[in-house]
């Protein structure tokens, strides 16, 4: 019965990940309040999911400890106070467009497109899957191996806790949107194109 959300928030100096919980009427339960003061860097491209304990992940793409992008994450509560404070995946390339699901187990599924390889770079789809405590169930995974781009993944978890990870395949003249099922732990059911 609560709507969590979240977006990217300017101060005039630096932008940062802020939130803000509703009830299913629209009243406010917890005023804005963000995230990331600590963060010197940008965020953006900011998702949100909410845990069967009713706690809430929170996803960016944010300035982190590497060189590049990196894919960022926090949990909150229902009052909104942080359960596990920013949280960076640390990525040796640039990352993008980063998603999140939760299973109805408490699963975290977290997916991005990471570019690869260093003389003429491709993105390609990653994941992992983590506890409701943030802890690593499966760590950082390559879903797609590509001399083209793969972009624009998507993540959503069915009922009964199977993950679909769909994204678009880069193909000539068109593209085409492909998709991954994996179990609540992340490991790979299928792969098929539509």
């Amino acid at each position: 019965n609560r709507v969590v959300i979240a977006w990217e928030d300017a101060d005039g100096v630096e932008d940062h990940v802020a939130f803000t919980i509703l009830d299913s009427s629209g009243t406010t339960l917890v005023s804005k309040r963000t995230i990331t003061a600590a963060i010197t860097e940008y965020q953006e491209e900011i998702n949100a999911a909410i845990l069967p304990n009713g706690n809430v992940v929170i996803v960016c793409e944010a300035g982190g400890p590497s060189t590049e992008e990196d894919v960022g994450y926090a949990i909150i509560d229902r009052s909104g106070a942080l359960v596990v404070p920013v949280t960076f995946i640390d990525r040796p390339q640039d990352i993008d467009e980063p998603g999140v699901a939760v299973t109805p187990g408490g699963n975290i599924v977290i997916v991005w497109t990471e570019e690869v390889g260093a003389a003429a770079p491709v993105d390609d789809v990653m994941y992992t899957v983590l506890s409701s405590a943030g802890d690593t169930i499966k760590p950082v995974t390559k879903l797609t191996d590509s001399a083209k781009n793969e972009d624009e993944p998507d993540v959503i978890v069915d009922n009964n806790g199977k993950v679909v990870i769909i994204y678009e395949q880069e193909l000539s003249p068109d593209d085409r949107v492909d998709f991954a099922i994996l179990d609540s732990n992340g490991n790979k059911q299928g792969t098929d194109k539509l």
